[in-house]
């Protein structure tokens, strides 16, 4: 076992400067707890140049892995997480800055509270929030708590709190777990290269009752999708998430349940893309989720 506390994972695929613009904010807000964390960056076969090596001489204190390939989030973040010893890890997003020392905090709270899974506030660069979190992950849960509308209400009262509430669902852009329970749960599903693989293993720790929170005491910036923009495009990360939550929505639900599920899911596809008047998508989107709802 290590004698520091927590493991920082940092997957990148292109986006140097990215990365680096997180761990500039990394050395600005948690210069005095680095002895206490163990910070692993590890590259998914990039095709920007030499811009990795660079990382060797400007933080020492980053232990540096180069994989020839891209192996896709899930699969890269498993290679990783099989490796740690210490007791606790963050999954943390390129495209995250820290305003202040964010990991610490929610460290410290996690500790405190006995926690198995943590996040904080994120917003967007234009200081929007972010919903990163949220109440029920099963198809009934959703349909009773998203579409009735009660889960804006949820939100608002647990955003109003001064301490930290549990939680459903966390996203994987800045995720701290208790190694041992990530590991319990078998990691990350890799079937899927990329997206939804945290709804996947949000489902698996809700199975094994693990204790997860959301804590207001601290919050980050998340660029979002700057990082996969060197990947896919905007188009193509919203069907693809799509495809794939649907996919495991199938699996895990009854039919009645599934099938109300993906009505609400594409009547607000339908109003969001008509109001766009960019019904292509919609339309591939709706054929996805037929043909999947005939397989269930």
């Amino acid at each position: 076992m290590s004698s520091k506390a927590l493991t920082l994972i940092i997957l990148q695929y292109n986006g140097v400067s990215l990365t680096k613009n997180l761990l500039d904010s990394i050395v600005k807000y948690e210069k005095e707890y680095l002895p206490e964390y163990e910070i692993i960056l590890a590259d998914n076969g990039s095709t920007e140049g030499d811009g990795f090596s660079s990382f060797k001489a400007d933080y020492p204190f980053v232990m540096l892995v180069k994989n020839e390939e891209n192996y896709g989030f899930a699969k890269g973040v498993n290679r990783i997480a099989a490796t740690v010893t210490t007791p606790y890890l963050l999954l943390i997003n390129n495209d995250i800055i820290l305003t202040e020392d964010s990991i610490h905090i929610v460290l410290k709270q996690m500790i405190a509270i006995n926690a198995d899974a943590m996040t904080c506030a994120m917003t967007d660069g234009e200081n929007s929030i972010m919903q990163n979190w949220s109440c029920k992950l099963s198809s009934a849960g959703i349909v009773f708590y998203i579409y009735t509308g009660f889960e804006k209400i949820w939100r608002a009262y647990v955003r109003r709190k001064s301490t930290p509430s549990r939680v459903y669902y966390i996203n994987g852009g800045f995720l701290m777990l208790r190694s041992a329970i990530f590991k319990k749960v078998g990691y990350f599903t890799e079937r899927f290269f990329m997206y939804t693989e945290d709804l996947e293993l949000m489902l698996k720790l809700n199975k094994i009752k693990a204790r997860m929170y959301y804590t207001p005491a601290t919050g980050i910036i998340h660029l979002d999708g700057k990082s996969a923009e060197t990947v896919w495009t905007t188009a193509e990360k919203e069907e693809l998430t799509l495809r794939q939550a649907l996919e495991i929505y199938s699996e895990q639900s009854g039919k009645a349940i599934f099938a109300i599920h993906r009505f609400f899911w594409m009547l607000i596809e339908y109003l969001k893309y008509k109001r766009s008047k960019n019904m292509k998508h919609y339309y591939r989107y709706s054929f996805l989720a037929k043909n999947l709802s005939s397989k269930h």
